[in-house]
């Protein structure tokens, strides 16, 4: 049994409740969106944010009906907002698969994000509780505003760690946190309990967009030959920008004339890559995410111990520790 399945055994039963809701959930009579909803289906990736929020339900007391319905709900939502986000950054590829852009095209996949957010906002309402209404609806906004403030970024070459920090907690940490948060609110948790939980999924969240962020200095996740996919987006993610800070005069004009004309050349690519792992940048944003790994464990030192906090605790260690 690989770590994955260890971390989701305690949750085991309910997930499979959770992938059957799901699935049912984007069933349609139009053919077209029925295509590009089995295309999801088999695109299912690791499933960690209905893991982490199911998790945090069974941490905070037990996995309820709202638990499950509410980790659908995230599941649609995240969903959604892929569809739309491969859309605006011309991905063509998803998890090794083909994107759905790729597959069918835009105004397809635009149609079909929306549709299914529209779904979401179905469950919303019959979940019905107000609080998990409002987490959700501030996550909706959140993951909006991240692609936006990423989009600035690259527009105007904006190349400080805190824009960085702020885009990936945006588009990433408030993913996590919600899942955490609600998770806590569907199991009936204390104030401190659920303020607790929302730290840990913040912070895993973080850790998360980090390590994803790395991948990119190496080929298919693993030592190699660097990828540079974000680079060639124009991204500068944590480990070219600590590279950039600490670069001297000459390089630092070197590497801002590729961004700026954005010459993203195999040889560029090949050169900033090494570059940044050269300067140390990679081994900073590992330094970086051991920092949050360290916040997201001490948040869940009030709950006792059991087989949920475990497989949260050693979910931190799986996410920063992943190659893929």
């Amino acid at each position: 049994m690989d770590i994955r399945s260890l971390i989701s055994q305690p949750v085991e039963k309910e997930l499979h409740t959770f992938d059957l809701a799901f699935s049912q959930s984007l069933q349609s009579d139009s053919p077209k969106m029925q295509e590009v909803a089995n295309h999801i289906l088999q695109s299912n990736g690791k499933r960690i944010r209905p893991v982490v929020l199911l998790l945090s339900a069974l941490l905070a007391g037990k996995v309820t009906s709202v638990s499950i319905e509410s980790a659908v709900l995230i599941e649609l939502l995240h969903t959604a907002s892929l569809l739309h986000d491969d859309v605006v950054d011309e991905t063509e590829k998803r998890r090794g698969r083909p994107s759905a852009n790729a597959v069918f095209d835009n105004k397809v996949a635009i149609l079909s994000g929306d549709f299914i957010l529209s779904i979401s906002l179905q469950k919303a309402i019959v979940i019905g509780d107000l609080r998990i209404l409002s987490v959700f609806g501030q996550l909706g906004k959140h993951l909006s505003l991240g692609e936006l403030n990423q989009l600035t970024n690259v527009r105007n070459l904006i190349i400080q760690e805190e824009s960085y920090l702020k885009v990936i907690r945006e588009k990433t940490a408030t993913l996590f946190s919600a899942c955490t948060e609600i998770g806590a609110l569907s199991a009936g948790a204390s104030d401190e309990e659920v303020a607790k939980l929302r730290s840990y999924g913040e912070n895993i969240g973080m850790c998360f967009q980090i390590q994803d962020d790395i991948f990119d200095y190496f080929d298919s996740a693993v030592l190699g030959k660097p990828t540079g996919n974000d680079i060639r987006e124009g991204k500068v993610t944590l480990p070219l920008l600590y590279a950039i800070e600490k670069a001297g005069e000459n390089d630092k004009n070197r590497i801002m004339t590729i961004l700026r004309e954005q010459d993203f050349s195999e040889e560029n690519i090949k050169s900033l890559t090494l570059f940044a792992k050269e300067s140390g940048g990679v081994e900073y944003a590992r330094k970086k995410m051991q920092v949050y790994a360290l916040q997201a464990k001490e948040s869940l030192h009030i709950f006792p111990d059991g087989e949920a906090k475990t497989a949260l605790l050693k979910l931190v260690d799986y996410v920063i520790s992943r190659d893929r």
